[in-house]
């Protein structure tokens, strides 16, 4: 059994003020205070290969206590340079992402015959921050010929992690004292980045995009217990072209390419384990790499429908993995870097609005896929995969005040990288009423109402059968209100920071 709790607090507060006609200049503040609590409790059966009972019942609860707060800071300006659109804007940013991380975990291991039972029990501690010091500078320069843009930005992430841990391991006596040793873990990561990109439109309806972005990484990755430090730099390109073309009024032509990066999220490169029972820890790794993706795109537009053919190329991608250790019946559940991947697929998404009561979007995706493992004892799996949702929005009344909605996706079964995915789905409602010219907005959701939103697999590693199914809890029903005030007459700008890359890695 598993259950998990939330106290949640979110605010953001902004200013901006015109200066000149020309010169804009402001904040936005955005604080996320967190508390999670979660507990689990799991029974493992052991078998050996010629019985259909089990010899041995490991029992375990596990409890997590975390308490995740991000604050963050954003000083923007913008330059009008003339009255054409030239114009220069600057942001500066700062976050501090802090999470204490509590895992007690305790159980019994019983032997049947004969029988036979030991005892389990320890604790992990961690203490994560990280902070983000960003500068960001984009320049917009419009002709007559093209538009023209370009940038450069600065960012500087430091994550300091103070585990304290103890694990007893299998003991004879029921454990009354948990003496936790101290591990250091640090990670920096700084990145420098130019980049500029031009729009033209041709005539006969041809518009033509590039854009290129030269991108310098540096990282460090401390373990103060060794007082040992792994350094990896490198500087990669990432250009990109889109080339649209429009022969009639209702059709459009697209080619995109385009180059990427992705880095892992703060959490999954977090040192700290959670102890199921003392065969099976989930843990991040702290020397996780970012992968690199080469992605192709043909697109055809007619009217409401759109086709598109892909061919991607994804390396380094990483994943959570079973690695068993050796000689001990030990399994550690943690991120790595683990294939490179080839996919080719086709896509089509259509929007169905002929009725004023009723509309929706429909897309359907299916391509096949090659993996290749990188430095490690698993075959990468080919084969198909595909994936079909339908979004419906329906006007209950004349006013358009009581709106409903029915959300459906389904994941068929397919292959990804080292594991055989199982089929699952979504399905969720909200009702939505509007009062007070619209201004209140009462809005009831229900997610994932049948229960169905599972992630199951199977796949073996170094020799290692695993069957996999998780459930994320995605299953809750929300009632929420919202209110707009003030003087409906002043537009609103929403701005964009310079770190928001950085800010995604943490959840926020």
């Amino acid at each position: 059994g598993f259950n998990r709790k939330y106290k949640r607090l979110n605010a953001v507060l902004g200013m901006q003020y015109a200066v000149t006609s020309e010169w804009v200049f402001g904040f936005q503040y955005i604080a996320n205070l967190n508390k999670t609590k979660s507990h689990r409790n799991t029974k493992s059966m052991v078998y050996d290969d010629h019985s259909e009972a089990s010899y041995n019942d490991v029992i375990s609860t596990t409890d997590a206590y975390q308490k995740p707060e991000f604050n963050s800071i954003n000083f923007f300006n913008e330059i009008k340079l003339d009255s054409v659109g030239k114009k220069i804007i600057l942001n500066l940013d700062y976050f501090q992402y802090s999470n204490q991380d509590t895992r007690p975990y305790e159980g019994t291991s019983e032997i049947k015959n004969p029988y036979a039972i030991q005892y389990f029990r320890g604790i992990n501690d961690n203490r994560q921050t990280t902070n983000n010091y960003s500068g960001k500078i984009d320049v917009e320069l419009p002709t007559k010929w093209a538009s023209w843009s370009t940038g450069g930005k600065i960012s500087i992430s430091k994550t300091e992690n103070n585990i304290a841990a103890f694990n007893s391991g299998l003991v004879d006596n029921p454990v009354t004292s948990m003496p936790q040793i101290a591990h250091k873990f640090d990670y920096d990561e700084n990145v420098q980045a130019l980049y500029f990109s031009g729009n033209k439109k041709f005539k006969n309806n041809l518009e033509a995009q590039i854009g290129l972005r030269m991108e310098a990484t540096q990282t460090k990755s401390y373990d103060g217990n060794r007082n040992q430090s792994v350094y990896n730099k490198y500087t990669k390109l990432f250009p990109s072209f889109n080339l649209s073309y429009s022969p009639t009024e209702n059709s459009t032509y697209r080619f995109n390419y385009g180059k990427r990066v992705g880095r892992p999220n703060f959490s999954e490169m977090n040192p700290n384990a959670t102890f199921i029972n003392p065969f099976l820890t989930v843990e991040g790794n702290p020397v996780l790499k970012p992968f690199f993706i080469d992605n192709f795109e043909l697109i055809h537009s007619y009217k409401k429908l759109e086709s598109k053919l892909y061919y991607s190329i994804e390396n380094n991608i990483f994943n959570q993995i079973s690695l068993p250790g050796s000689n001990t019946n030990t399994i550690r559940l943690t991120f790595r870097n683990i294939y490179d991947v080839k996919r080719i697929g086709i896509s089509e998404f259509y929007v169905f609005d002929k009725f004023s009561w009723w509309s929706s979007n429909t897309m359907f995706d299916i391509n096949y896929i090659t993996s290749k493992t990188i430095d490690l004892e698993g075959d990468g799996l080919s084969g198909f995969s595909s994936y079909f949702s339908s979004n419906n929005n329906f006007n209950l009344n004349k006013d358009k005040t009581v709106l409903f909605s029915a959300n459906f996706g389904y994941t068929f079964p397919g292959t990804y990288g080292l594991g055989k995915e199982k089929p699952s789905s979504s399905t969720s409602l909200t009702m939505q009423y509007l009062l007070l010219n619209k201004d209140l907005k009462v809005t009831l959701r229900a997610n994932d109402i049948f229960k169905t939103e599972r992630f199951r697999f199977d796949s073996t590693v170094n020799g290692v059968y695993r069957n996999s199914d998780y459930y994320f809890d995605a299953r809750f029903v929300q009632l929420s209100l919202n209110y707009k005030f003030g003087n409906k007459k002043v537009d609103s700008e929403k701005r964009r920071a310079g770190n928001e890359e950085e800010r995604a890695r943490t959840g926020n």
